[in-house]
């Protein structure tokens, strides 16, 4: 088997990739038109006729892509990936980092282990209201809104790094964010 690996390198510096060269693509097509086969005395007429008739059912259900397929099999894995039992309706969306954060927010204000946090972070922001600000109030919820997450991320960092930080496993993981970090 060692001695194999040496034939193989050559054999794809000669012969490029794998794949282009590969006869399991191939096989694969035979197995299925050798199932075609009903008549043993004319086997290639056989398969042209099972072929035909699978093209032309794949056509019309395509065509009818709307209609409740009748007799046709429904494939077991999807090509997208997504498994359609596990997630519904097998959608996938992809969500900007502000509604990330503004999901992590909501999760953290109805968390009762971070209320002290909440106060805290409100009561810091009240001591640097800028003398500009008229609705002082509304700054203040706004850049709680904007700044908490991340404030929140550095405190529990910084308290992980004492050595009795006496914080708990689910404190750490949800103020840590969706990524962990």
């Amino acid at each position: 088997m060692i001695h194999l690996m040496v034939h193989l390198v050559r054999e794809a510096k000669l012969c490029g990739p794998v794949w282009a060269r590969w006869m399991y693509p191939f096989e694969r097509s035979m197995n299925v038109l050798k199932s075609y086969v009903r008549n043993h005395y004319r086997p290639e007429a056989s398969m042209v006729e099972c072929y035909i008739s699978e093209e032309a059912v794949e056509f019309c259900s395509e065509y009818m892509s709307g209609v409740e397929a009748i007799g046709i099999s429904k494939p077991r894995n999807n090509s997208d990936g997504v498994d359609k039992g596990l997630r519904g309706n097998g959608t996938v969306t992809t969500v900007s980092r502000a509604e990330l954060d503004q999901a992590q927010l909501v999760v953290l204000q109805n968390n009762p282990e971070i209320q002290s946090y909440i106060i805290d972070h409100i009561e810091l922001l009240r001591s640097m209201i800028p003398n500009k600000i008229k609705n002082k109030q509304k700054w203040v919820i706004d850049e709680h809104n904007k700044t908490f997450c991340q404030w929140l991320k550095n405190t529990i960092l910084t308290k992980l790094g004492e050595k009795n930080h006496g914080l708990s496993t689910k404190l750490k993981r949800i103020s840590l964010g969706a990524n962990g970090g």
